[in-house]
C-alpha cells in the first residue's frame, strides 16, 4: 500500500506480530497517530487540501 501511495507510512510490528503484544502495539499506533497529527497542524488548510487532492489524483499511477 505504501509503495501504490494509499498508505503514507507502515508501522512495525512487534515480535511476533500484533495479537502477542498489545500494549507495545497501542505504543506504536499512539505513537505514529500522534507523530501523523502535528505534520498535518503544521500545514495550512490550503495546502493540506492541495497535497490531498494531488494524491489521490495521483493514486494507483505508480502501479502503471
Amino acid at each position: 500500500l505504501k509503495k501504490l501511495g494509499v498508505a503514507d507510512k507502515v508501522m512495525k510490528e512487534p515480535l511476533g506480530g500484533a495479537q502477542r503484544d498489545h500494549k507495545e502495539t497501542y505504543k506504536v499506533v499512539k505513537k505514529g497517530i500522534s507523530d501523523a497529527l502535528k505534520e498535518l497542524q503544521s500545514k495550512k488548510p490550503d495546502a493540506l487540501l492541495k497535497e490531498r487532492r494531488k494524491k489521490f489524483l495521483e493514486l494507483g499511477s505508480k502501479s502503471l
